[in-house]
């Protein structure tokens, strides 16, 4: 008998495209934290440990901002 995709990997797999795509709205500058509290405010529940797994996993990561020295 052939194993089947299990219904957490189609709901990770479907998780993962909306992270990719709350992430490019916010232009590459949202974190974990942040695309949790987006996901909150869209009804979803969603663990931030979730979250920071499947990101890593794709390999997406914000960029810190740095501090401009003052003139």
């Amino acid at each position: 008998m052939k194993r089947t995709t299990g219904i957490a990997e189609n709901d990770y797999a479907r998780l993962r495209i909306l992270i990719r795509q709350i992430f490019e709205e916010s232009y590459q500058s949202y974190g974990y934290r942040r695309i949790t509290a987006v996901f909150k405010s869209r009804g979803y529940n969603v663990n931030h440990e979730l979250v920071y797994h499947l990101m890593r996993e794709e390999g997406i990561k914000c960029d810190q901002r740095t501090k401009r020295p003052e003139e």
